[in-house]
């Protein structure tokens, strides 16, 4: 009985390691950020992240091994993260890295040192420059999914 309780909690953190193993990598985790934002082609993950094809093809496939990803073919393949629970994720590694790494404090601290640099929230711009026009630069299947996104959050207020 004790042997089949250990074989039981030891196969679920086998599984659950796998998440870990696809976390593990700096470029898998900016790759799941990126798709945070949107499906994307192996292409156009692989230089919005500034790796090679294949580079970027053997991060997907680790990261579909780990669930995080999943893939959907139209004319080409598109990766998508496997749920909004996984956006969550990386949003909350964000904010624990924020709080707990104080490298990540003083990466951004450099930067904003810059000349002309300032990482502010939206929120924190649009308090801040009230009276301003913002024009919206993102790509239009990330502004699209991001307005697919809202109207389905609204729907869900409702």
């Amino acid at each position: 009985m004790f042997e089949q309780a250990v074989n039981y909690k030891n196969g679920l953190y086998e599984e659950l390691s796998k998440i870990g193993k696809g976390l593990s990598s700096d470029r898998r985790l900016e790759i799941l950020d990126l798709l945070t934002q949107a499906p994307k082609s192996v292409e156009t993950i692989a230089n919005g992240v500034g790796i090679s094809v294949a580079n970027a093809s053997r991060h997907l496939q680790i990261l579909k091994d780990s669930h995080l990803v999943k893939t959907k073919r139209k004319a080409i393949i598109f990766y998508s993260l496997s749920s909004p629970k996984i956006s969550d994720l990386v949003h909350l590694l964000t904010d624990i890295g924020n709080s707990e790494l104080s490298d990540m404090k003083t990466i951004q601290d450099k930067s904003d040192a810059q000349d002309n640099v300032k990482t502010i929230s939206l929120k924190q711009a649009q308090e801040e420059y009230k009276n301003c026009f913002v024009l919206d630069v993102r790509p239009s299947d990330e502004y699209a999914a991001a307005t697919y996104n809202r109207q389905l959050m609204s729907h869900w207020k409702h």
